[in-house]
């Protein structure tokens, strides 16, 4: 049993690129390691804690893009780190609307400020980019998509078709990068 304590971490560390590829839930992985392995072996409350505080400290990461819905518009914003950026590109076909920010020299950008309105003057959006990568679902219709970074703004408008996914790219003439 002493060896499985040791080995559980080293375990759990090597299929987390696994567990990140698929978006698994991770309070499920853990629930499940719970009930198999901390269970099965009748391990203590203490015993678990440090099990899980040597999964932190491998790299078991527990954020996932999560999802928003507003109404009739859902988000997810990401795209920081390799694992994040492959999530977003699995959740390419689930969305209508692509958002790419950026600074001219290439950089992607993050923590960007993104309003979106309707035709109608509505406000659908007002939220803060978690990565350079923006995922929207809209009905179709023209829409005003203001783009804030560092105080500078940068206004566009599409129109949302009811076929095919529809892709905007803001950029930035500084990069948080550029020396001044």
């Amino acid at each position: 049993m002493q060896i499985l304590f040791f080995v559980c971490p080293v375990l759990v560390s090597l299929i987390h690129g696994y567990i990140n590829l698929f978006c698994i839930n991770y309070i499920d992985f853990i629930k499940t390691c719970y009930k198999n392995f901390f269970m099965k072996y009748q391990m203590n409350r203490f015993a678990m804690l440090v099990c899980l505080i040597l999964f932190s400290k491998l790299g078991l990461s527990f954020e996932i893009e999560k999802i928003i819905k507003i109404d009739n518009v859902s988000f997810v914003s990401g795209g920081v780190g390799d694992e994040s950026i492959a999530r977003m590109h699995l959740l390419f076909k689930d969305f209508n609307f692509r958002l790419l920010f950026a600074a001219l020299d290439g950089h992607y950008l993050s923590d960007v400020t993104v309003r979106i309105v309707d035709a109608d003057g509505n406000v659908l959006i007002d939220t803060i980019s978690q990565g350079p990568w923006m995922l929207v679902n809209l009905t179709p219709g023209m829409y005003l998509i203001t783009a804030t970074y560092e105080g500078k703004s940068v206004i566009q408008k599409t129109n949302i078709r009811k076929s095919g996914p529809r892709e905007l790219v803001f950029r930035w003439k500084e990069s948080p990068f550029s020396e001044d």
